[in-house]
């Protein structure tokens, strides 16, 4: 659990620790990946064995996870696995340090037992503290969403920010 979470569960004691807001299987459809949202994490589970093949994401005092502990990313929402073996998603940032949420993609190099690093990002989005969504378009372009916020916007990829529609 993030140790955050405990502190602020419901007093009768209810809460979503995990809170799973995206599941989406691999392009060969071998594994389906997880977000966890209040774990910070992402996990992905072989689909024949439903063995856990990795957890990517923050540490936390289970200690299961198996790298991606620098990316700092929090309370993310919807990765989505990139034709070009990539991961994109909106992560919320609730961890901080900085007060915004961006949209980030992850590069994972499973050569190096793995590796992920950020291959790309966009920060100065406004903080979104729950849902939202990035998605890469067919220009080459990425949508942003800010769910409560009722912010839309695209950027290029150079982070350019090309309309912006807000409620």
């Amino acid at each position: 659990y993030e140790p955050a979470n405990l502190e602020n569960a419901a007093e009768e004691g209810i809460h979503d620790w995990t809170h799973a807001n995206a599941c989406h299987s691999t392009p060969d459809m071998s594994a389906i990946y997880i977000s966890v949202r209040h774990l910070s994490r992402i996990t992905l589970i072989d689909y024949e064995s439903r063995e856990v093949i990795w957890n990517m994401g923050k540490e936390f005092p289970s200690g299961q996870v198996d790298f991606g502990h620098d990316l700092n990313f929090s309370y993310q929402h919807d990765p989505e696995w990139q034709p070009n073996g990539n991961i994109l998603m909106l992560d919320n940032h609730n961890l901080g340090p900085e007060d915004s949420s961006r949209a980030i993609e992850i590069s994972i190099d499973f050569d190096r037992d793995p590796v992920a690093e950020i291959a790309w990002q966009v920060w100065g989005v406004p903080y979104a503290r729950s849902q939202g969504d990035a998605d890469r378009l067919l220009n080459g372009n990425t949508m942003v969403t800010l769910g409560r916020e009722g912010v839309i916007f695209e950027v290029n990829d150079q982070s350019e920010e090309i309309w912006r529609l807000t409620r």
